[in-house]
């Protein structure tokens, strides 16, 4: 019998892959870990009646795709290696450089696609959800939206008349090194400040008026919900990932109530997605504002104040 390996995909230095991996030692089940940085080599594919298996190389270890009893994408990206071209002797040998590699590229994206079969939580294609069609969705959903104008035009803004604004990136802006990610923030804007009158497209939101906000993080159908009273500290009234390291916010475990949990398991569903860090705000009247949602999003910040022990429990998962 074949030995069976959870495959894991995540930056070099990740927190939370880290304790999970832990926990994974803790349950001795077995696991390969790897990163972009980590090649992985395709040695051939077969499908013979029901024998359908892939053989594969990583770090000069030989795996069998049939050895992988479920996937977890958490971060970075799969990286493979690339064929050795011809030696470009002939109009020929230039032919084949081309056809080649897009052959392998369809060796690559059969590879991708069972792999994404045993994903449990994440897979890499979750990155590409498109935050506009996430907002589209949740008010479909019944959830309720902060007022969103994208506009390349000062004029425009009239749309919020006298309302507070903020801005923030149309999609998820990351520039990633091999030692730190950097990431793009919400800021709040003032209208007279904004010196052009045309300028790129942009995002712009009124500003929610928050009593606290709720990081949600989903995953095996459940939700585990924290509030974060951001709005008790000027640094992180408006992004609470501006943290305040002096005087860090107060977290507690939180329940939403189960008609938003029912529209939230609605959306997660139709963006097909198994798992996901969900921002959302409580206001002063007393409504639920969703924000977005982050497939890839931490979850350390919900699970240690508030005991919910989702390393172990993401652990078992696997």
């Amino acid at each position: 019998m074949k030995k069976k390996y959870i495959l894991i995909c995540s930056d070099e230095k990740e927190g939370t892959t880290d304790i999970v991996c832990d926990w994974l030692n803790y349950f001795n089940k077995s696991f390969i870990r790897i990163s972009y940085f980590d090649k992985i080599k395709i040695l051939n594919t077969k499908l013979l009646n029901d024998d359908i298996d892939i053989e594969f190389q990583i770090n000069n270890q030989v795996y069998f795709l049939s050895e992988i009893q479920s996937y977890w994408y958490r971060r970075s990206r799969l990286g493979f290696e690339g064929i050795e071209l011809i030696e470009e002797k002939s109009e020929f040998d230039l032919m084949m450089n081309i056809i080649l590699p897009k052959e392998y590229e369809n060796i690559i994206q059969f590879f991708k696609k069972r792999l994404n079969e045993k994903a449990r939580l994440n897979k890499e294609e979750d990155n590409n959800i498109v935050k506009l069609d996430v907002l589209f969705w949740a008010q479909k959903f019944g959830l309720q939206i902060p007022s969103t104008l994208i506009t390349d035009k000062k004029s425009d803004l009239h749309f919020f008349e006298d309302s507070q604004i903020i801005t923030k990136a149309i999609g998820d802006i990351i520039f990633e090194t091999k030692e730190k990610g950097y990431g793009m923030m919400t800021n709040k804007i003032e209208k007279n400040e904004i010196e052009h009158d045309v300028f790129f497209p942009t995002l712009f939101q009124k500003l929610v008026d928050k009593k606290f906000e709720i990081r949600s993080f989903y995953f095996d159908e459940k939700f585990y919900s924290t509030a974060i009273y951001s709005q008790n500290s000027d640094k992180t009234k408006i992004d609470f990932r501006h943290y305040d390291r002096e005087k860090p916010n107060r977290v507690e475990s939180y329940k939403l109530p189960e008609e938003i949990e029912f529209k939230l398991k609605l959306l997660m569903d139709k963006l097909d997605l198994n798992s996901g860090s969900i921002d959302l705000a409580y206001t002063h009247d007393g409504d639920y504002v969703f924000f977005e949602v982050n497939p890839v999003g931490q979850f350390e910040q919900v699970s240690m104040p508030c005991n919910y022990n989702l390393f172990k429990k993401v652990a078992l998962f696997l």
